[in-house]
This record gives structure tokens, C-alpha cells and sequence, in this order.
């Protein structure tokens, strides 16, 4: 979203962005619990808890509408110096697709004459919902952005530039206040695992030149003020003697006080000794590893990007380079298809003995991937369904995963004491 109005915004088109998730808006800031942000400004969304959709009623879950809330998105809308000519409007994981209706419920309340163009990850995954649902004037799957260009120069006259992730600048005029600033130093993925979506939304694998990426550091840093990155990368670490070392050590000789956070899980197998070090210099806050499982026959479904010999010695190497009991935090999957707690245990066993906390992450069913035929769902059902902690709770032995998630939280406790 933000490189597309960056891309028109380079144009002869007058762009505002509003991103109803923006925690740090003076609108609504104050009605965000903000006591126990980090220090790089992540935190608790605003939210109100609404009814709960009739397919979600066998959840003991709360349901709740999370980001700004509606009545300062009805004084937005209203206080627009004009009428919007086009509506471009993003959408994320599948199963929030009911604030993606209400929002277009509410931006055709306020400008019914005004086309809506949906993208994004939901819109990708499920066209077909997508249009029946949303209805949107126009549909823009994954990265066809030819189809759009085509739209906007027989609707408008108007010609885009290329799309891209990097030096983004006037879409920054619509946040007064950023806390941290985003880099992808690539798009897409060479690995193709069971659960994830990254090939089917961005089907190539390519990464961005190191002086591209330091341009934008420096604007960060020098018009912004801003000292804390994060890396959105899906592969940051791929092809490292070429990309992630030479960048860390130019930004090196640059500054020394900045801190980079990776909540994409890094890929253990490219953490040789020197990354390592490099890693330490430039204040890779509690680095994330994806391990996923060290169960062999899991580890042949779902990825193969990392084994239990590899993730052992990265974090050897990390330990090596100054990292501590507790600061590195290793992700696993759980509620995989037939997966028990024993299979999770053990690899959390694997992570905690050797000195990382872990984070459990629930799977979650994504249409397209190749663990979806096995999940049970079909493109038919309520998107809804498709939520982690709706999926994990359809599944059997939740007394036995409850009692899974509960230990490792004391563990964790226990290897930071």
C-alpha cells in the first residue's frame, strides 16, 4: 500500500494515506495503552470488543474490532478538504476480512460515487470471497500492477512509476509521529514451505541493491531522527556474503547507535561466526530464529531451510558474539495436522537447553499453500475459521496444548531469572 502511494505520489496525483492502525495518530494515540510499549514502539492496539459472528460462537474467545476507532475514522473521512477520485484499500490476513467490509461499508457511506480498489494478502489468497464480499470496484491480486496501470490510465490520464519497497518519502508526510522505520531489503522467498504463502504472493525471489537500502537509513536517521529498524525480509539472510554482510557493515561505518529488530524469523543455517559479530555490532535486538520442529518427519512436510545441527551451531555463534541466557527467542510451529505436544516439547526442549526462550506460533490454514488440502477447510468456508486460535480450537487435545503453552511460558521465566 504505502509503495503504491509512493509510486503515484512521484506523479501528478495528490495522495493522502490513512493507516486506521496507527498507533502513535494523535487522533486516537491516548486511547491506546501505550505503558508497555518497547522502546522501538510496538505495542497493544486499541480495541473494542463487538458481537461475535455466529460461526465463532463455539469459541471461548472475545471477538474484537482492534485499530482506530470508528468514530475517529468518521472525523477523518468528514474533514477531507475534497472527495477522493479513487479508494485504494489494503487487506491482511484472511480471517480479518470483516474489518476490511465494515471499512468499505463506511468509505461508501461517506463517498458512494468514489470506485474502491482492493489488494492485499486477503484479496490474494481469496479472490472469489474477496469480490463477492468486499465488492470492490476493482481487484488487484498479489503484484499486478500492470492491470492497475492500465485502470488508472483509462480512468484518469495518470501514469505510475515503478512500485517498490524502497525510498519511500511522501507517504511518510501522513505520519507525524514514527517510532521506527520499515526496511525490506528483498521481496519473496527461494523456499517453498507447507504453511506459508510468501511464494503464491510474491512468486520471485529478488533483493534490493545495498546502496538502495542505506539511502533509505540515512533519510530514516537524518530527517526523521529515527534510530530503530526493522526488517520485514522473508530470506534476509540468503546470499549473505553479498547482501546482509556488506550492508551491516556499511551501516557500521555510518552510525553505531541504531537498533534492528527482525520479527520475520531469520534463517539459522546462513548465522556463520562473522554474521554473528556483525549481528552483535549493530544491535540485532533479541534475534528471532525459526526452527519450526526438529521432528524429521515434519521437517520433510513442511521446510527445509533449518535442522536441529545447524540451529545449534548459529546459536553458538550468537553466544559467541555476546548474546546471553534469554536474548534470543527461537520460533516453533504447533497444531500442525496431526501434530501432537510431545512433537512441540521436544523441540522446545532442543531451544531452551541450549539457551533461546521460545515462542510458540499456532498454525494457521492459508488457501494455496500445500497444508491446506490437509487442514480440512476449503475456500468455501467462513475465512473466519481460518484464525490460528479458531483453527487450534477445533482441534483435539486442547486441555494438552493449553498445558504445552503454560510450560514454556515458565520456562522462558525460568531462563531469564
Amino acid at each position: 500500500m504505502l509503495s503504491l502511494a509512493e509510486s503515484l505520489a512521484n506523479g501528478p496525483a495528490d495522495i493522502t494515506v490513512i493507516d486506521l492502525l496507527d498507533r502513535f495518530n494523535p487522533l486516537w494515540s491516548e486511547m491506546s495503552a501505550h505503558k508497555r510499549d518497547t522502546p522501538a514502539g510496538t505495542g497493544h492496539f486499541y480495541r473494542e470488543i463487538i458481537e461475535k459472528p455466529a460461526v465463532l460462537k463455539h469459541i471461548p474467545r472475545y471477538f474484537s474490532r482492534y485499530g482506530a476507532p470508528r468514530v475517529k475514522v468518521e472525523h477523518i473521512l468528514r474533514s477531507l478538504k475534497q472527495e477522493p477520485d479513487a479508494i485504494f484499500l489494503t487487506s491482511h490476513m484472511t480471517y480479518w476480512y470483516t474489518g476490511v467490509k465494515e471499512t468499505a461499508e463506511l468509505l461508501r457511506q461517506f463517498f458512494p460515487g468514489t470506485p474502491i480498489i482492493l489488494g492485499g494478502i486477503y484479496a490474494s489468497l481469496l479472490p472469489a470471497h474477496a469480490q463477492k464480499v468486499i465488492k470492490p470496484d476493482l481487484l488487484i491480486p498479489g503484484h499486478d500492477f500492470a492491470r492497475l496501470s492500465q485502470w488508472l490510465k483509462e480512468r484518469f490520464g495518470l501514469s505510475m512509476s515503478q512500485v517498490t519497497p524502497c525510498h519511500l518519502r511522501k507517504v511518510w508526510h501522513d505520519f507525524p509521529i514514527l517510532k521506527h522505520y520499515p526496511l525490506y531489503t528483498s521481496q519473496g522467498c527461494p523456499y517453498h514451505c507447507a504453511f506459508c504463502a510468501g511464494p503464491i504472493l510474491n512468486p520471485v525471489f529478488s533483493q534490493f541493491p545495498v546502496e538502495s537500502i542505506l539511502q533509505d537509513i540515512h533519510f530514516a536517521c537524518d530527517t526523521r531522527g529515527l534510530r530503530n529498524f526493522v526488517f520485514y525480509d522473508d530470506a534476509l539472510f540468503i546470499n549473505r556474503e553479498n547482501h546482509i554482510k556488506p550492508l551491516l557493515k556499511k551501516i557500521l561505518q555510518y552510525r553505531k547507535d541504531f537498533t534492528f529488530h527482525s520479527p520475520n524469523g531469520l534463517f539459522a543455517r546462513f548465522i556463520d561466526e562473522e554474521l554473528a559479530e556483525l549481528m552483535a555490532a549493530a544491535h540485532f535486538y533479541e534475534p528471532r530464529l525459526s526452527l519450526e520442529t526438529v521432528s524429521p518427519a515434519y521437517q520433510d512436510l513442511i521446510s527445509h531451510k533449518v535442522n536441529r545441527q545447524s540451529y545449534l551451531k548459529a546459536l553458538k555463534h550468537l553466544q559467541k558474539a555476546g548474546y546471553g541466557s534469554g536474548d534470543i527467542i527461537t520460533y516453533l510451529i504447533m497444531g500442525l495436522p496431526d501434530q501432537t505436544p510431545r512433537d512441540v516439547k521436544e523441540a522446545a526442549i532442543v531451544a531452551l537447553n541450549a539457551g533461546s526462550r521460545v515462542s510458540l506460533s499456532a498454525f494457521s490454514p492459508v488457501p494455496g499453500t500445500d497444508l491446506w488440502a490437509q487442514s480440512g477447510l476449503c475456500d468455501t468456508d467462513d475465512p473466519l475459521l481460518q484464525n490460528n486460535t479458531v483453527y487450534w480450537y477445533s482441534q483435539k487435545n486442547t486441555k494438552a496444548w493449553e498445558s504445552l503453552k503454560l510450560w514454556v511460558k515458565e520456562q522462558n521465566a525460568h531462563l531469564m531469572e
